[in-house]
């Protein structure tokens, strides 16, 4: 794998999360140069569609072996005009993350997997966050 460089104008945070923190809007993004042909979508799904659905998490918790990926499964619990908040086994490490499950033929990402305890919680996929994130790519 060829090595790239990122700066300053290549990372993005919410703005409400660099105004105070906002855990509704704790999500950012690195542009990379290239194309990732395997990439997962995004999508933002109604309320009624997320709740009870099954999601998956899949990262590098912390209490785990060292450069190891786990994955998790869990229910959503109930869900914010925000933030999603599911019952998947992570750990400190696993922030950042995709919350994604199977929705319209396709694995969806609805969520950046962002603070542990019962139950989890992410800031949702919403039409603002995809729209935010398409314009800070194309820019």
């Amino acid at each position: 794998m060829a090595a790239f460089e990122v700066g300053p104008e290549d990372m993005y945070a919410a703005p409400e999360y660099i105004k105070d923190g906002s855990a509704d809007h704790d999500y950012g993004l690195i542009r990379l140069p290239g194309r990732d042909p395997w990439g997962l979508g995004c999508t933002s799904l109604p309320d009624g569609e997320l709740e009870n659905r099954i999601v998956t998490n899949c990262g590098f918790p912390g209490d785990k072996p060292e450069n190891t990926m786990w994955i998790t499964g869990g229910k959503i619990t109930s869900v914010t005009a925000d933030r999603i908040f599911y019952m998947n086994d992570t750990a400190a490490g696993q922030s950042g993350s995709p919350v994604y499950t199977w929705a319209g033929g396709y694995w969806r990402v609805v969520g950046i997997h962002s603070y542990g305890g019962c139950p989890n919680s992410a800031p949702r996929v919403t039409t603002t966050m995809i729209s935010r994130l398409i314009s800070f790519v194309k820019a």
